[in-house]
């Protein structure tokens, strides 16, 4: 049950040479041996009598009184007594607990946790650090957040503070303690790490109450661990939240905490902050600042040294230790005079010691026995003792942690203690040799992580690229890139897929090497374009490097969704003939596939491509075709389709139905059916409130209030932006909050107050371009217009139509020629009598009405008909030459 040695006070349980102390072997049954590696693997933790019975005994039938022999050979053996008990404690009605204090594995600190008797560690402050946590966690007891950093260097027993910490308040009784450790830097480019890792411990914990928080308030984390059988709808979770953005998970986290806090005591405790990823910390910095009426403890650990030598994170975690709310103490080392030995010539070391360090420094800065044993092909347990002695008799390695896997290995982890010393041991290495433990390093991690490879994914391109393995590093890469742009990290998707950008060069030209590319570049274009808008000149070089290659791509699945991401990028920013010939091309790619999902996405891309084209019975005919694929019902067989908008990270996922839907009114309303519209619009509506997925939902809302202004029903219009701006404000999808404000201001303008309805308009339009948005952009510029033109502001009508046709010209984009048309034509008859202008009002009514005809747009057709019916009978009977030629 464990794969290295373990420490128990002065005893050492291994996991084939059983207990000893020292070098005297203590003799205890094997059961009793059993039931104490059960305990070893959980220090600190209860561990119930069932559990107990079933790891131990298996399906063999025993009472409870074969586990209390166990015990009491045990605490005989150990000369441990069960009402002062410094081992092995028993828990009234619920089990047996190995005490942390004294459970030091070999993932511990080197520094020992000092005796109840010593008076404490050395603090800079001068303060008693555990009975400054013990007054802390009475303040969290009383029903306040209190946060708890402790400083010190490398060697000052933070862990062991912590460990101590928490096994104290355990003992209290009704506590929930949770303590996860940073990754790394060599395994940074997991986002939301540790947090994470908080998930996983929740989910694990045999407590109904914090389960059922977790599954109520947390669905998007729940989402992001493997999944379980045992969870119940698992697709329907990862449906609605699909999409979530960086403002919707953190919410929710704190939402988690909130509730297990009202029924349960949380401590929760971070350490290495120094390497933890940027999103976290921005969370730890929010959670600390607003995290009012949560009643818990957050304890964090912070390496000083390593962030002054790194210059890691230093802002962020300065800002986080400064926050109002969070107490400090700083530790130093226990013993300033004992150092080991540095390793001065590695020739001269046995080679059993030679070969585990080696293969750790091959492995990475931060290491486990499970990994050198793989490289060197010994068994764990033998590599963790090797492992164990480098550690403490020289100072190039020290013990850091044990990592559980998900196939249940448990092994020790190392941390090589200085950058140098770790390029020194490498390079002693021979090439063959190296790649060789790369290589069998790999393997046992992919291994050792199946189905969850995504969240060692960086660790695994690193180590690939360093073995010239570049195919399996590419891949790797993009793994990771994905899994850290779902959590909302962007810049270290960015930073994964510009590294596969240069990896591909490495590899010789083949089929699989184009789609690679194309993937690689649409994939770092969409980042690029989140972080930089859509008008990013690198952005755009991506995508036209992937459009260049479209066609070499080979027809599978993965080079339809490189042609959809060709796609989004085009209909967001022009050309929109390029978007409907590329929307072409994924049809007929996705048809000879004949995979219905991809054929969904195609009849998606041509249906929203015809209604920014104004080809209004395209758009109706495509929405069918769509339609009879996914099914009009909210369990529909193809229920979600990838969003047609890639300007913000959660534009991803929608309900195609109901997407379908949305363009069909907007077909419906522009052709003079409005009625029709009205009753899809409520559908789709009501069926976006059943699916329960929020972007859908507010999409619908705000889709629906664009159409209800382009039929000019102001008060529906209304209703609809503002429920859309709600949802879209409550789990942070920016642009379309900017959309609804647009519809919500024009229909203020409309109903009331046309001043406070531009200010809401020019909000919108300026968050709108803010990420250089184009899609619609017409449409909105020319309710702009018609506002500005009702309330006699005509430079500002005039501006708002001059970027108008900008955008037409450039992009494509017919949906609302017609209307533009109308505007500048009423506009110019508003601001002006003269001939000339008149004339040009003439010209603009005329073409608006011939377009909207062309288009079969019947409402936008008769509008301009009346617009320009007002013109000739306002002309005076007797008309100056000039003015005869608006007849």
């Amino acid at each position: 049950m464990i794969e290295s040695s373990l420490k128990i006070g002065p005893f050492r349980l291994h996991p084939t040479q059983g207990l000893s102390l020292g070098n005297r072997e203590v003799h205890v049954t094997p059961k009793s041996l059993a039931v104490l590696s059960v305990l070893a693997t959980r220090p600190g933790w209860i561990v119930t009598k069932q559990e107990l019975l079933e790891n131990v005994w298996g399906d063999t039938i025993v009472t409870d009184a074969s586990l209390s022999s166990c015990i009491r050979e045990l605490r005989r053996a150990m000369d441990d007594d069960a009402h002062h008990p410094r081992f092995i404690e028993t828990v009234h009605r619920r089990g047996y607990r190995l005490l942390a204090n004294n459970a030091g594995d070999t993932g511990k600190s080197r520094t020992p946790a000092p005796a109840p008797s010593d008076g404490g560690w050395q603090c800079a402050s001068g303060e008693a650090p555990l009975d400054w946590l013990d007054e802390l966690a009475s303040q969290a007891r009383d029903g306040e957040m209190a946060v708890a950093v402790i400083g010190g260097p490398t060697g000052s027993g933070k862990s062991s503070l912590v460990a101590r910490s928490l096994d104290r308040q355990m003992a209290t009784g009704h506590v929930q303690a949770c303590r996860v450790v940073c990754a790394h830097p060599d395994d940074a480019g997991v986002a939301y790490g540790p947090l994470l890792n908080v998930v996983e411990w929740l989910k694990a914990v045999p407590d109904a109450t914090i389960a059922s928080a977790l599954r109520r308030h947390g669905p998007s984390w729940v989402a992001e661990l493997p999944a379980d059988s045992n969870q119940g709808d698992t697709h329907g979770v990862l449906l609605r939240v699909s999409g979530a953005t960086t403002h919707w998970r953190d919410m929710e986290f704190i939402s988690v905490l909130g509730a297990i806090a009202k029924s349960t005591r949380l401590v929760l405790a971070i350490e290495n902050l120094q390497w933890c990823d940027t999103q976290s910390l921005k969370w730890l910095e929010s959670f600390i600042t607003a995290g009012d009426g949560i009643p818990l403890l957050l304890v964090l650990t912070i390496d000083d040294t390593w962030v002054e030598r790194e210059g890691r994170h230093a802002e962020q975690l300065l800002a986080l230790r400064s926050a109002e709310r969070t107490r400090r103490v700083d530790l130093e080392p226990a013993n300033r005079n004992h150092t080991r030995p540095v390793i001065a010539d590695a020739t001269g070391l046995r080679k059993p010691l030679r070969s585990v360090i080696e293969a750790g420094a091959v492995a990475g800065a931060r290491f486990t026995a499970a990994e050198v044993a793989a490289a060197v092909e010994l068994p764990v347990a033998e590599a963790a003792e090797r492992l164990e002695r480098a550690a403490s008799q020289f100072r190039c390695i020290c013990t850091s942690g044990i990592d559980s896997w998900p196939d249940g290995t448990l092994s020790a982890g190392f941390t090589f203690v200085d950058r140098d010393e770790r390029s020194r041991w490498i390079d002693g290495l021979e090439t063959a040799s190296r790649t060789r433990m790369l290589k069998r390093i790999a393997h046992r991690l992919e291994t050792g992580w199946q189905g969850r490879s995504e969240d060692i994914a960086p660790r695994l391109s690193g180590l690939y690229e360093r073995a010239a393995a570049f195919g399996r590093a590419v891949d790797a890469l993009l793994a990771a890139g994905n899994a850290a742009r779902r959590r909302g990290s962007h810049a270290i998707a960015i930073g994964h897929f510009a590294r596969a950008e240069v990896l591909l060069e490495s590899l010789p030209p083949a089929p699989e090497r184009n789609q690679l590319m194309a993937e690689v570049a649409t994939s770092l274009g969409r980042e690029l374009v989140y972080t930089e808008g859509l008008g990013s000149r690198a952005a755009n070089e991506q995508f036209s490097r992937a459009y260049e290659r479209r066609l070499e791509l080979p027809e599978t699945p993965e080079g339809c969704r490189v042609i959809w991401r060709i796609w989004v990028f085009c209909v967001n920013r022009g050309p929109l003939a390029r978007a409907h010939d590329v929307s072409l091309e994924l049809l007929k790619f996705a048809s000879r596939i004949d995979d219905p999902a991809l054929i969904l996405q195609g009849y998606h891309a041509l249906w929203a491509t015809s209604l920014m084209l104004g080809e209004f019975s395209s758009v109706l005919s495509y929405a069918s075709l769509g339609l009879r694929i996914c099914g009009s019902g909210a369990n529909g067989s193809m229920p979600m389709t990838t969003g047609c908008t890639l300007h913000d990270s959660h534009l991803t996922d929608h309900h195609a139905a109901v997407c379908a839907g949305m363009f069909s009114a907007w077909a419906d309303v522009v052709s003079g059916n409005k009625d029709t519209a009205v009753r899809s619009l409520d559908a789709a509506v009501a069926h976006s409130r059943d699916v329960g997925h929020p972007f859908t939902l507010a999409s619908t809302l705000m889709f629906s209030a664009a159409a209800m202004a382009a039929a000019g029903d102001a008060g529906l219009a209304r209703s609809r932006a503002v429920e859309a701006r709600e949802v879209s404000q409550r789990f942070g999808f920016t642009v379309p909050e900017a959309w609804a404000t647009i519809y919500e201001g024009w229909a203020k303008a409309v109903l009331s107050d046309g001043t406070e309805g531009l200010e809401l308009i020019e909000a919108g339009l300026a968050a709108s371009a803010s990420v250089g948005l184009m899609l619609f952009r017409p449409f909105q510029l020319s309710l702009a217009a018609s506002a500005n033109t009702a309330i006699g502001r005509y430079e500002a009508a005039s501006a708002c139509l001059d970027e108008a046709f900008s955008v037409v010209a450039r992009t494509g984009d017919r949906l609302a020629i017609a209307e533009l048309h109308r505007v500048r034509g009423e506009l110019a008859y508003a601001r002006s009598r003269d001939p000339d202008d008149l004339a040009e009002a003439y010209s603009d009514l005329e073409n608006a009405v011939r377009i909207a005809r062309d288009q079969g747009a019947s409402l936008w057709a008769k509008r301009a008909s009346e617009s320009l019916s007002r013109l000739r009978g306002a002309l005076i009977v007797e008309q100056p030459p000039a003015s005869r030629r608006l007849q």
